[in-house]
């Protein structure tokens, strides 16, 4: 049976961080329904015999690319002054660990995408993006729209 198409106001974002073993974690509903996910995965290099195409090809995987993501959220539902000012400044809020851990040099969040099954006689369907870096902007109107960016030091989500 194919999955049923999802509509606006099916899911949550969550924002968690490193904690063990009880992570922190801040739950946004998700009312915009415009999610983007990047995933470039990894590149394919051809090598060449003498500038020819051999039979079967020589192709190997070479370079790692981090998952890109960006969406939108209206401010009246970040009700986490912490978090609202992190998805600004990218600053991890007091008392959360990040995500990469405590010796590296950059702190990363992580963000869950719970798309809500239940309704659908489904089950919930997290994806997890566990090493983000946060960009965001804010855009006056329509109840505060914050928009969110950011690049997830993985290859791919993990989806559950």
């Amino acid at each position: 049976m194919a999955d049923p198409i999802r509509m606006v106001r099916d899911g949550t974002i969550i924002f968690f961080d490193g904690t063990t073993p009880t992570r922190n974690e801040v739950n946004i509903p998700y009312d915009m329904g415009n999610f983007e996910l990047d995933v470039p995965g990894r590149d394919v290099e051809l090598f060449l015999v003498r500038n020819q195409i051999q039979d079967p090809p020589d192709i190997r995987l070479t370079t790692d690319n981090p998952l890109t993501f960006k969406f939108s959220l209206y401010l009246k539902d970040v009700v986490d002054a912490s978090i609202r000012q992190h998805l600004l400044d990218g600053a991890i809020p007091a008392g959360w660990a990040s995500t990469n851990g405590a010796e590296s040099d950059f702190d990363t969040l992580g963000i869950e995408f719970q798309l809500e099954g239940s309704a659908f006689s489904g089950t919930d369907r997290p994806m997890t993006l566990k090493y983000c870096n946060l960009t965001g902007g804010f855009k006056e109107g329509d109840a505060g729209e914050q928009t969110v960016s950011g690049i997830d030091y993985e290859v791919y989500p993990t989806i559950a």
